[in-house]
């Protein structure tokens, strides 16, 4: 993956940024705010498209689960289920997803599955997931030792960004300044 590569090699201080940060640093200095501004709204161009979501969320069959305990409220909204097992707040276009999330009370979740699963996930289990990719925060019904401990782990596992949108954003900093296409190497 792009980011673990690149935050890999920034904290080894691997050679490929000691070749290459001069260059960046000095040719991002004066374009930086154009650039970044210019690569938010191509990545807002190319990803709002509701049309195609909608159409992708029409392939799943969607059905409301009464969940046994109380269920948090992620500031991501919706998850997504990998068919690794992961879980993601944001998907990338690749991604084998087999079922999406989204709670509608404290005890209720809406879920979209390309079948009904024959056992579903308990709140224990959810809100674990939905606090490591929540940004920010999480809303709850009721305050308890439990989500105390719990939102200690807000923000373990989100990213703003897919990885597809990191990849294209370095790609297209790299055009802008002239330094080509440079890619970032796949993980092993």
């Amino acid at each position: 993956m792009c980011r673990n590569h690149l935050l890999t090699a920034f904290r080894n201080n691997d050679e490929f940024f000691r070749q290459r940060a001069g260059d960046l640093i000095s040719a991002f200095q004066d374009r930086l705010p154009q650039i970044i501004k210019d690569a938010h709204v191509d990545t807002l161009l190319k990803s709002a498209v509701p049309e195609l979501r909608v159409r992708w969320y029409g392939t799943f069959d969607w059905f409301v689960a009464d969940v046994q305990g109380r269920l948090i409220l992620p500031d991501s909204a919706c998850l997504f289920e990998l068919q690794d097992g992961r879980f993601k707040s944001v998907n990338d276009e690749n991604d084998q997803v087999v079922r999406i999330y989204l709670p509608i009370s404290s005890r209720r979740l809406l879920i979209g599955a390309s079948a009904k699963p024959e056992s579903m996930i308990g709140a224990e289990d959810f809100n674990q997931v939905a606090a490591q990719h929540s940004y920010e925060l999480f809303v709850a019904c009721e305050c308890s030792p439990d989500l105390v401990d719990l939102s200690r782990q807000i923000g373990a596992l989100a990213y703003l960004l897919t990885n597809e949108e990191l990849e294209g954003l370095t790609q297209d900093a790299f055009a802008h300044v002239g330094l080509g296409t440079t890619r970032c190497p796949q993980s092993a």
